[in-house]
């Protein structure tokens, strides 16, 4: 009886891990929370164009290949930023990273590294596999569930493919036009910093999710983070909206919240 009562506790703590161990299947994407923003409509139509000439034009890179334009800009990075390498906050982010890159469904294969700034600028950002997270935005991230989020967002650039985009972009651009662009820092940057578009910062935004839920974080706290992002943006703005890469941060939160639902059942209203 004994053996069969522990064998019993064996197979559910199996079942409990096994829930945990790789995203969820079957996601559902949804941009329903577009459907009230005209500015975001504009913008995402534009950039869909866009896109579908740049995917005629080139194929995309493979994870290796993104990775080596990574390491380009990551020697140029080290000149213009200050790392920090060491202490709590760093293994902080490095250790959530750790748990999300073992939780990838399908990965692309990179070898995904993360770098801590030292700036006031409140920001995170990636490219070609390398995660860069500046101490401000560590700072606002109220805990490690909110980190999981943006460090998740990141990942999902580089698994969905934006990234390669934006690299075949700058390619074909310099094909055509040549390459004027000055130092590897300043051309490698423009293609970092350059604007995905608002649907894509979305999809990110979700899968980053996905990622992090199968790591056993709470999600549910990316609504916290969105609504208060939401008040360091003021109200809404249609023309301001209309010239940003990134959606408005009560858009996001009401696109988060509805994933979350759709797809895991949980209502992170409250």
């Amino acid at each position: 009886m004994k053996k069969n009562i522990g064998s019993l506790i064996l197979f559910i703590m199996l079942i409990s891990t096994q829930t945990f161990s790789q995203e969820k299947k079957n996601i559902k994407y949804d941009f329903a929370c577009f459907d009230n923003d005209n500015a975001s409509a504009i913008t995402n139509t534009m950039s869909r164009i866009g896109s579908a000439l740049w995917d005629i034009a080139k194929e995309d890179l493979t994870a290796k290949e993104e990775e080596e334009y990574g390491n380009k800009f990551l020697q140029s990075a080290r000149k213009e930023y200050k790392f920090i390498g060491s202490g709590n906050e760093y293994m902080r982010v490095q250790n959530v990273l750790k748990k999300l890159n073992s939780n990838i469904s399908n990965p692309r294969g990179f070898h995904y590294k993360i770098y801590l700034l030292d700036t006031s600028i409140l920001n995170a950002f990636t490219f070609g596999g390398k995660i860069f997270i500046t101490t401000e935005m560590l700072s606002f991230c109220n805990n490690n569930d909110e980190l999981a989020c943006i460090i998740g967002h990141e990942i999902a650039h580089n698994e969905l493919g934006h990234i390669s985009e934006s690299i075949k972009k700058n390619n074909l651009m310099n094909e055509y036009l040549g390459n004027n662009l000055g130092d590897v820092f300043y051309s490698l940057s423009r293609i970092v910093f350059s604007p995905f578009s608002q649907i894509d910062e979305a999809h990110s935004d979700m899968r980053g999710m996905d990622i992090a839920i199968a790591s056993g974080y709470d999600i549910c706290q990316n609504k916290s983070l969105w609504d208060r992002m939401s008040k360091k943006e003021g109200e809404y703005n249609t023309l301001t909206n209309l010239l940003s890469s990134h959606p408005y941060s009560g858009t996001r939160r009401d696109c988060a919240i509805n994933h979350i639902k759709i797809n895991y059942s949980l209502n992170c209203k409250n």
